[in-house]
């Protein structure tokens, strides 16, 4: 199974829709995904990505599958200057910092994250909710690698937020889950392949062909946001 991860169009976060750059953003991701013969398009349920993830269901004459635990992770934490931000844009420096390394497991508990659990219990959401949709799709998580329960050689569109991503990439790639948040990054409507391999051992492990391919955007001449 391929599974391409789109971050939404720029938006009007207000509306929680797409501006009309976001709309171009969006198209022009739709043309390049023509490409890869998409069988299935899953999206979060907030309007900036079902609405990116429309313009492909239009060319396909596909419906768009909904995923609740895709939303925005739209927890807060603090910069360094005290002004709130997404826990998950911190800087990375900090998010990589010896006194939040030190914290290991416990790391929502710095000043910064307010010691909030609600921090965490975000980043279990996510990873739960993409357990249960992985497992749909035939692949069963089973310790540090997925058990093949179906093999498939489907081509899944996912569209949804950068937080989102980056908790998803922690999890898929079993690593802590601020390495994810401070090594990662991705534009909008920025593409990510990952490849769940049909492996003969019953087994397979996901993994990154490539992380936000904006040359849809470049080809097309228009910018990153």
């Amino acid at each position: 199974m391929n599974l391409y991860f789109i971050r939404h169009g720029n938006p009007d976060y207000c509306r929680d829709c797409l501006t009309e750059l976001g709309h171009k953003q969006a198209d022009s991701c739709a043309e390049e995904l023509l490409q890869l013969h998409i069988d299935e398009i899953f999206s979060s349920p907030m309007g900036r990505a079902t609405e990116t993830a429309q313009h492909l269901a239009d060319k396909l004459g596909k419906d768009v599958l909904v995923e609740p635990w895709a939303h925005e992770v739209e927890q807060y934490a603090y910069r360094d200057d005290g002004s709130p931000t997404l826990a998950v844009q911190l800087e990375p420096e900090f998010l990589r910092s010896p006194e939040l390394e030190a914290l290991g497991d416990e790391w929502h508990t710095h000043p910064r994250f307010n010691g909030s659990e609600l921090i965490r219990d975000m980043v279990k959401t996510v990873e739960t909710g993409a357990e249960t949709c992985f497992y749909k799709l035939g692949y069963q998580h089973e310790g540090h690698r997925f058990k093949i329960l179906e093999k498939s050689e489907k081509n899944i569109a996912f569209f949804s937020h950068a937080g989102t991503f980056l908790i998803l990439a922690g999890y898929l790639l079993q690593i802590p889950t601020l390495t994810a948040w401070h090594s990662f990054f991705t534009y909008q409507t920025g593409i990510s392949w990952i490849n769940f391999h049909n492996a003969d051992s019953g087994y397979t492990v996901p993994r990154f062909l490539y992380i936000n391919d904006t040359h849809h955007l470049r080809k097309n001449n228009l910018p990153l946001t």
